[in-house]
């Protein structure tokens, strides 16, 4: 599925931006904290943190671990994947990273451009 952007005017006449939005998972609070201070303030829009809970995954039981869907203003997938690299222990989140629509809360530990 096509990472889901839309078009937006600022204030600046002539300006346009693109805004994404992505989805991941983290081992704990912490590893987000970390990642969101990679990255630069005015780029991210929104950030919503959720336990994660799925009943009908078995892997999830137990676990400290977070979901995090993030709203960006003109950044790259692979500039996301780069900040999260910056992490220590940061792995989950790099190879749970995907557009919105296509997450389903699976570790590839093959990346592509990443």
């Amino acid at each position: 599925m096509a990472k889901k952007t839309k078009t937006t005017r600022k204030s600046k006449p002539g300006k346009v931006s693109q805004t994404a939005a992505f989805r991941f998972r983290a081992e704990c609070m912490t590893d987000i904290v970390n990642f969101l201070s990679e990255l630069k303030v005015d780029r991210c829009l929104r950030v919503e943190i959720t336990p994660v809970q799925s009943a009908d995954k078995e892997w999830v039981k137990g676990l400290p671990d977070r979901e995090c869907t993030l709203f960006v203003e003109n950044m790259t997938q692979k500039q996301i994947v780069d900040a999260m690299k910056k992490v220590v222990d940061g792995h989950v989140m790099v190879q749970t990273l995907m557009p919105l629509g296509a997450y389903n809360g699976e570790r590839r530990t093959r990346r592509r451009g990443g």
